[in-house]
């Protein structure tokens, strides 16, 4: 791994995925950059839902924070935020509620990015690790921005059978910012084809 740096530079977000490790939850999410290619941004996390402020809670032995927000319910009454260490926790929290909750199904990394304004194009100012092709920022600070990448896109397309699964065709086609076809075939038959095409007896 080499040393950091600080940068700015525009992403474009790919994936997200969260994970409880070690008693914290993790936001990790992958994009591409013209400036450092593929991008991994990792933030530290606390699950969030809501209920309603008046709402007496004395049965949830998970460990959390309760906090007022200036948020409503469609029904225009106040909500408390609770926060939790992991999403495992804010889940059993869930489970042992007795009051309504709001908002507890959201998935954390998509409230993560929605609360920020982000869709998927994101400007990311931090410290970073060179690792190969990878560049990997941890709890930068970020914001909405616009960004469009020259992506490569890959389209593959099976063929197999109804009945029995048996493998006919494979065909991949390459676009952005190269173009390309490949078509392998599976096949008895002897016969002159293009070149994007091979044949497997």
């Amino acid at each position: 791994m080499s040393g950091s740096d600080k940068q700015s530079v525009k992403v474009f977000i790919l994936t997200g995925e969260w994970q409880d490790i070690r008693g914290k939850n993790v936001l990790k999410f992958v994009g591409t950059s013209d400036d450092l290619g593929t991008v991994e941004l990792i933030f530290s996390n606390n699950p969030v839902f809501f209920i309603e402020r008046k709402s007496f809670i004395s049965n949830l032995t998970v460990p959390y924070n309760r906090k007022e927000v200036e948020l409503k319910n469609f029904d225009h009454k106040e909500v408390d935020a609770l926060y939790f260490n992991t999403q495992r926790t804010a889940d059993a929290g869930v489970a042992r509620m007795s009051v309504t909750t709001f908002e507890s199904d959201v998935d954390p990394a998509r409230r993560f990015l929605m609360e920020r304004f982000i869709n998927a194009q994101v400007k990311v100012d931090g410290v970073f690790y060179q690792k190969n092709n990878l560049a990997t920022f941890t709890n930068p600070k970020i914001g909405p921005c616009e960004f469009t990448p020259q992506l490569l896109i890959a389209s593959i397309d099976i063929e197999t059978g109804s009945q029995n699964s048996k493998l006919y065709s494979i065909a991949i086609h390459l676009s952005g910012t190269i173009e390309e076809k490949k078509v392998f075939i599976i096949s008895e038959k002897k016969e002159k084809l293009p070149a994007h095409i091979s044949n497997y007896p």
